[in-house]
């Protein structure tokens, strides 16, 4: 992950200490939270989005992971994209609809993903 420019690492598995290897402690941060459908707790967002802005200005890049990749890591992916880098919904959504191989363009109509991306946006409001 260094050598790709990764600077902060998000980690959103309800597990702790499931971050990929050989990260160091600096460029976690660790906002576990279960697959459920249950809103983001507002801190665990907010504390996401400012770690990711650190690692923009820093010139680096973030990555953001979770068990599956489904629901959780691009709902916080788009946190990232409207918090640390200021995008408005439609293109930030737009961007994690185009990258998923999971989630594909269909993201964000699940209920728990619907419930995910309303609780990002009552986080950052």
């Amino acid at each position: 992950l260094q050598r790709l420019g990764v600077r902060a690492v998000v980690s959103v598995q309800a597990a702790p200490n499931t971050s990929p290897a050989n990260v160091p402690a600096a460029a976690l941060v660790e906002c576990g939270v279960p697959d459920d459908g249950s809103p983001f707790p507002p801190d665990h967002v907010r504390r996401a989005v400012a770690h990711a802005r650190e690692a923009f200005e820093s010139g680096g890049s973030v990555y953001v992971h979770c068990a599956l990749g489904a629901s959780r890591s691009p709902s916080f992916a788009y946190a990232v994209l409207r918090g640390a880098l200021g995008l408005s919904q439609e293109p930030a959504l737009a961007a994690i609809r185009a990258g998923g191989q999971i989630w594909g363009p269909q993201y964000g109509e699940h209920p728990s993903q619907a419930s995910y991306l309303k609780s990002v946006e009552d986080a950052l409001a």
